[in-house]
C-alpha cells in the first residue's frame, strides 16, 4: 500500500509544481485527470483488496501506455518506483495495442425504427382514492389485439346493502347511475389522445364511486317510522323475528289495556299519499299485523310498501256488559249416544243472557224419561223431562260473564245428558 500512497503524493507533487514544462504537458495529454482517473478505478475495482504489487499492476494497466511517452519524467520515477521495475518508452508487449475498431457488433448511425405506440392503446383508469366499507372498484380491460382500448369499471358494494342510486363520477361529470341497485358499470373507450370516454364526456381523469341512501332487509328500524300516539287504556307493541330468507320481520299490535271491547280496532299504515288498513278486528279489543323488510330497508305489508307510519284505530269502544257475554261452548259436556245432541238456545231476556240448555234428540224417538245435570261449584242439579224428545235444563248468564242455575255462587261446571226409555 506505501508505494500507491506515494504514487498519490507523487501525482499531487506534479499537480503543484510551477513548471512550464509540466503545463505544457498538462495541456496536451491531461496527464493528471488520467491518472486520477485510474486512481479512482482502482479504489472502486479492488478496495484494495490486493496486493500492492497487484494494485500497482491494475494501476499501471489502466494508463495508456502511448501516453507514457509524453509523461514528465518525474511521474515515470513514481511509476518505476510503485512496480519496483524500470519503466521504459517501449509499449507494453503483454499483449499488442493496435488501433484496429471493435467488430463484436457494427456500429451505424442509422435511427431507431421502433414501431410507433397507438396512443388509443396507452390509457390508463385512475381508480377512486379510497373505497367506503362494504363497497369495490374494478376495472378489466375488454379490448382486443390491435383496436383501441376498452375498460368496464364497476363500482358494487360486497355487503349485503342495496342503494337507491349508485354512480360512477369524475370532475367532469357522470359518467352513469342505476336505480335501486348495489352495483353501476361503465365501458370506457381510450381514445386517440391516449384519454378515456365515455357517452358525451371526454378526457376522464379520476373516477369516484357514489352510494346513495344504502340499507338492506335487515336493517329496518321500527323506531324511525312515525308511531302511534299514547291513548289511555291502550297500547302500541312490537316485536322483531327473522324470516327464512334472514331478513327482519316485525310484528305490530294495537291493544286495549282496560275492560273496554271496540266494534273495530285496527292498525293503520301511511307511505305519504297512500293510506290503509294492515289488519283489523271486528268486536274485540286487539289485532296484530306483521310488516317485511324489504331490500330497500323499508317496510312493506300486502300490497302498501314504504310504510313510514303507523296508527292504531280503535271505533265505538265500550266497557261490556259480561251477564251477555257467557260462552256456552266454554261448558265441559259429556260425550252423548248416537241420536241425542245437545241443543242450548239464548232467550231473550233484557241485558243479559239467559240460555235453555236442553238435551235432545234427533232420531225421531220419544224418551220415557231425559235427565239433565248440571253440575256447579256448590253442587249438582238434575232437570227432568218425561215423554218427551228433549230434557230442558235453564241456565243464567252472571255479571261475572259465568253461567249459573239462578244464584251467582252456583257457577256451572258441566252437563251430561241421559236418555231412558227411547222409542
Amino acid at each position: 500500500m506505501s508505494t500507491l500512497l506515494n504514487l498519490a503524493h507523487g501525482i499531487e507533487s506534479v499537480r503543484n509544481l510551477p513548471s512550464p514544462k509540466y503545463y505544457r504537458f498538462l495541456r496536451k495529454w491531461d496527464v493528471e485527470d488520467k491518472l486520477k482517473e485510474c486512481w479512482n478505478n482502482l479504489i472502486d475495482m479492488t478496495g484494495f483488496s490486493k496486493s500492492d504489487e497487484e494494485n500497482a499492476k491494475e494501476f499501471i494497466k489502466c494508463v495508456d501506455w502511448n501516453m507514457l511517452n509524453f509523461i514528465d519524467p518525474l511521474i515515470l520515477q513514481l511509476i518505476s518506483e510503485v512496480t519496483n521495475a524500470p519503466v521504459t518508452n517501449a509499449p507494453v508487449t503483454d499483449a499488442p495495442v493496435t488501433d484496429a475498431p471493435v467488430t463484436d457488433a457494427p456500429v451505424t448511425d442509422a435511427p431507431v425504427t421502433d414501431a410507433p405506440t397507438n396512443p388509443c392503446t396507452m390509457c390508463m383508469v385512475t381508480p377512486p382514492t379510497s373505497n367506503p366499507a362494504g363497497t369495490d372498484f374494478t376495472s378489466v380491460e375488454q379490448g382486443t389485439a390491435g383496436k383501441c382500448k376498452e375498460t368496464l369499471v364497476t363500482c358494487k358494494r360486497t355487503d349485503d346493502l342495496t342503494c337507491n342510486k349508485v354512480s360512477i363520477q369524475t370532475s367532469t361529470g357522470v359518467l352513469i347511475d342505476a336505480a335501486d341497485t348495489k352495483e353501476a358499470s361503465a365501458l370506457l373507450l381510450c381514445q386517440n389522445d391516449g384519454t378515456y370516454s365515455f357517452g358525451t364526456i371526454t378526457n376522464i381523469g379520476q373516477l369516484s364511486c357514489v352510494y346513495e341512501e344504502c340499507a338492506s332487509c335487515t336493517s329496518c328500524d321500527i323506531s324511525k317510522l312515525t308511531l302511534p300516539m299514547p291513548v289511555a287504556g291502550a297500547n302500541f307493541l312490537n316485536l322483531d323475528s327473522t324470516t327464512a330468507d334472514g331478513c327482519k320481520q316485525t310484528s305490530v299490535t294495537c291493544e286495549r289495556t282496560d275492560s273496554q271491547r271496540c266494534g273495530t280496532v285496527a292498525v293503520v299504515g301511511s307511505n305519504g299519499p297512500i293510506m290503509g288498513n294492515l289488519a283489523s278486528t271486528v268486536d274485540g279489543n286487539t289485532v296484530t299485523v306483521s310488516l317485511t323488510c324489504q331490500a330497500d330497508g323499508t317496510y312493506s305489508s300486502g300490497s302498501l310498501n314504504n310504510i313510514n307510519q303507523l296508527d292504531c284505530l280503535y271505533e265505538t269502544c265500550a266497557v261490556p256488559n259480561l251477564c251477555a257475554e257467557c260462552d256456552i261452548n266454554a261448558i265441559s259436556l259429556a260425550n252423548l249416544p248416537t241420536g241425542a245432541i245437545f241443543n242450548p238456545t239464548d232467550i231473550p231476556s233484557g241485558n243479559c243472557k239467559v240460555t235453555d240448555a236442553s238435551c235432545a234428540r234427533n232420531d225421531g224417538k220419544l224418551c220415557a224419561q231425559i235427565i239433565t245435570t248440571v253440575d256447579t261449584l256448590i253442587g249438582q242439579w238434575r232437570f227432568y223431562g218425561y215423554s218427551s224428545d228433549a230434557g230442558h235444563a235453564y241456565l243464567f248468564c252472571g255479571e261475572n260473564g259465568l253461567y249459573d242455575i239462578g244464584a251467582p255462587s252456583a257457577i256451572v261446571t258441566s252437563i251430561t245428558c241421559e236418555y231412558i226409555n227411547c222409542i
